[in-house]
C-alpha cells in the first residue's frame, strides 16, 4: 500500500508519504531481507518567487528483517533547508542529518572475519553501515 499526499496553500507546501509493504520470496514465503515493512516520509516548504525559502523533511524507516530471522533497527532522519531567492542568485544551506542520529542506512547478519588475527566465528552477527553524520552544504545558484 502506497499513499502520498500533497496540499500548496499560498507559499506552504506540504507532503507526505505512506508506504507498507511484505514482501516476501516465492516458494519459501520468507520476508526479503533489508526491505523495511513501514517508510513514513513528510515535509513542509515555505517559499515565493523572491526571498526566503525553508524547508524540513523527515523519513522513518521501521524495523527490517534481515537474514537468518534477525531483526534490523528502525531509521529516522530529519532534514533542514534555509535559503534566500535574489532576482538572479540563489542560497541554500542545507542541512542533513540534524539529529546526528547513527541509524544504519543498511544492515546485514551473517558470520564474517573481519578480525585475521583471531579464528573465524561461524556465528553470524549484526553488521551496520551507518548513514552519514550531521552535514551542512551551501549551493550558490546564478542565473545567465
Amino acid at each position: 500500500l502506497e499513499v502520498d499526499a500533497r496540499a500548496t496553500l499560498g507559499a506552504v507546501r506540504l507532503d507526505g508519504d505512506l508506504l507498507l509493504v511484505d514482501p516476501r520470496f516465492t516458494g519459501t514465503r520468507a520476508p526479503v531481507p533489508n526491505v523495511p515493512p513501514v517508510r513514513v516520509a513528510g515535509g513542509v516548504r515555505y517559499g515565493r518567487a523572491r526571498g526566503l525559502r525553508l524547508g524540513a523533511r523527515a523519513e522513518y524507516l521501521g524495523l527490517r528483517p534481515l537474514n537468518d530471522g534477525a531483526q534490523g533497527a528502525a531509521a529516522l532522519r530529519l532534514d533542514a533547508q534555509l535559503g534566500w531567492r535574489f532576482e538572479r542568485v540563489a542560497l541554500r544551506l542545507d542541512l542533513e542529518n540534524l539529529l546526528g542520529r547513527r541509524d544504519a542506512d543498511l544492515e546485514g547478519h551473517y558470520a564474517s572475519r573481519w578480525d585475521r588475527r583471531r579464528p573465524a566465528d561461524p556465528l553470524p552477527a549484526l553488521h551496520a553501515f551507518p548513514r552519514p553524520p550531521f552535514s551542512g552544504r551551501l549551493t550558490v545558484t546564478i542565473d545567465l
